[in-house]
């Protein structure tokens, strides 16, 4: 049975999207959290403090006795960076409530810096849609610890691709990257005319299946290009066109 992607054609589908980015008329992003894994402390953390951590290039940051707790151990010479914890004390003549005086530097730990026993995979709540057109492909798709704080990467080597967050689109993005290798060698690094290849054929995809990341798409293609999304868009329509095609084909030809 083959998955419903509505009645607009892909082409369709990519004809408004273009448009959209051309005019600006764009819903606002919906508010996304870096990772949606549970078992990694800092996903419970402040905005303040997870933006800490990302910077210092990580998306699993924790404290020495932490990691020892998961059977880790930070290498020697390694530096700590630090985020915010607040000081809580009892309220005065009230035992059972308590206040914030203040804020306390801890010291944190990268799981890059860190080695031991590997952290357990994650299992996610639901697999997005194309998940068989990956597979039957030959394509490896796991979700475990992001190495730089990306949401996810798709690995040329291994044809594999490594997710720290169960967002569909996120998985688009990497899918559209693996299919673009088989006909055009992806550059090392983060090439832009590559990231919107993939982020522009996420965003059709993710149409495709009733998933709006219109304005979220747009703000990361303008990272790279500016205030040139809609052009570059422009420039690698056809490249676009040929990956969304070959994904919903090979869909077709699973179901």
């Amino acid at each position: 049975m083959k998955q419903k992607t509505g009645k607009k054609s892909y082409k369709d589908v990519m004809a408004e999207l273009l448009e959209s980015f051309k005019s600006g008329d764009l819903p606002e992003a919906v508010a996304r959290t870096y990772t949606q894994f549970p078992d990694v402390p800092c996903t419970k953390y402040s905005i303040v403090n997870r933006l800490l951590i990302l910077s210092a290039g990580t998306g699993d940051a924790r404290g020495y006795r932490q990691w020892e707790k998961v059977g880790r151990q930070v290498q020697k010479g390694t530096k700590a960076f630090h985020i915010f914890v607040p000081r809580v004390v009892p309220k005065k003549d009230e035992e059972d409530e308590k206040i914030c005086v203040g804020f306390t530097m801890v010291p944190m730990f990268r799981y890059e810096d860190t080695e031991g026993q590997p952290l357990p995979e994650h299992t996610p709540a639901s697999l997005p849609p194309l998940i068989d057109v990956a597979k039957k492909a030959g394509i490896k798709v796991t979700w475990g610890k992001s190495g730089h704080g990306e949401y996810g990467y798709f690995s040329p080597g291994t044809n594999s691709i490594n997710l720290s967050s169960e967002d569909p689109k996120t998985f688009f993005h990497e899918l559209v990257h693996a299919y673009d290798n088989k006909t055009t060698k992806l550059k090392a690094g983060q090439d832009p005319v590559q990231e919107c290849v993939a982020e522009f054929g996420a965003c059709v995809l993710a149409r495709v299946f009733g998933i709006s990341v219109d304005k979220w798409s747009y703000d990361y293609i303008r990272e790279y290009t500016g205030d040139e999304v809609p052009n570059m868009c422009q420039k690698v329509l056809m490249r676009v066109d040929k990956i969304v095609q070959s994904i919903l084909k090979d869909n077709d030809k699973s179901a």
